[in-house]
């Protein structure tokens, strides 16, 4: 009887120990079972590059002091200035160039700025002159293109200091260009008052005279000068 008795106290305890089994076996699918998606990422970048480098090179457009033409006299300084003031005279000649170079990572925006401030100039009516008389020729260049080096430079304009203003404004100096364009580009403006100029020399000299103070000419201009500037700007 008291075997029996154990037996069944036995089956109860391993019933109640299956059952809490099964209960745990629950609780534990409920809370760790679940959905889960996932994701994950990097980046990274750097600066764009600009490296874009305008440079100004070569002589001096104007001096004050200029070398002969004449080979019997190669060295000898044949024009000179009295002050540190930069002169101009029949038989002078100069140039300066300029150069935009680069391959930005932007869009750019290149402008060349022109100002011809005062070009020498005698009058029409004096010395026979039928029109105005600008002594000095200026001639602009471009010598390099995008691509490199040209094989023969290109003549853009040659004329007065109006002349070359004039062109810069209207010609496509001013542009803009796609990201990683390549830059190369190369311009020379020179200028040359001609020594031997047929039926100028009286007018050549009046201009030196009136410089001089020995002559007066009303509305002759005795003095040449400009400005120019060169900017390459980002665009959005």
């Amino acid at each position: 009887m008291k075997s029996k008795m154990t037996k069944n106290k036995f089956f109860k305890l391993a019933s109640l120990l299956v059952m809490l089994c099964l209960v745990t076996t629950c609780a534990i699918s409920t809370t760790f079972a679940k959905y889960t998606t996932g994701d994950s990422g990097a980046d990274q970048a750097r600066v764009a590059k600009w490296g874009v480098r305008v440079t100004m090179v070569g002589d001096d457009l104007f001096k004050n002091e200029y070398d002969t033409d004449d080979t019997d006299y190669a060295g000898t300084i044949s024009v000179k200035s009295s002050s540190d003031d930069n002169v101009v005279a029949p038989g002078t000649s100069g140039k300066t160039t300029f150069s935009i170079k680069g391959t930005p990572e932007v869009a750019v925006k290149i402008v060349i700025d022109f100002d011809a401030i005062s070009d020498i100039v005698l009058p029409k009516g004096n010395k026979g002159l039928t029109e105005d008389y600008h002594p000095i020729v200026f001639t602009l260049k471009q010598t390099h293109d995008w691509t490199g080096e040209m094989a023969t430079p290109n003549t853009l304009k040659t004329g007065t200091l109006k002349d070359i203003k004039d062109f810069i404004d209207n010609y496509n100096l001013t542009a803009e260009y796609a990201p990683n364009t390549k830059l190369d580009s190369t311009y020379e403006l020179s200028w040359k008052w001609e020594y031997e100029n047929t039926g100028k020399d009286e007018a050549d000299t009046l201009l030196g005279d009136v410089m001089a103070g020995i002559e007066t000419v009303t509305d002759a201009v005795t003095e040449v000068k400009y400005k120019i500037g060169v900017t390459v700007t980002q665009i959005d």
